[in-house]
């Protein structure tokens, strides 16, 4: 059941999706999925962005994605990842860029 009632409950629903208790999480994140309101979808969005639980973040990205497939995109953007959690770098990430007078082969080698 799908339903754009329920926008009100967006906040907390979003406090809630927060919580330590992955389980209360996640079903705060599938009430939003079924809030058919672009609040919601940003909701989701900044809550697969930064909770720390996996379980919790798939949870989001599923909803987010039913909502998708519905038409309702979120407005915001998410910040690029330039960092994994615990502030390390991703892979191919902490090289030097590439000089723009070398080819990739040059530079190789």
């Amino acid at each position: 059941m799908t339903t754009n009632h329920g926008c009100e409950a967006v906040q907390d629903l979003e406090k809630l999706a927060s919580s330590d208790d992955y389980r209360e999480a996640q079903a705060a994140c599938r009430a939003l999925g079924a809030i058919r309101d672009v609040a919601a979808a940003n909701a989701l969005l900044r809550i697969r962005e930064s909770v720390t639980n996996k379980n919790v973040r798939k949870e989001a990205g599923h909803a987010l994605h039913r909502l998708r497939s519905q038409g309702i995109d979120p407005e915001e953007r998410p910040e690029p990842v330039s960092e994994m959690p615990g502030g390390l770098p991703l892979p191919g990430r902490s090289r030097m860029p590439m000089p723009p007078t070398m080819t990739l082969w040059e530079y190789a080698f």
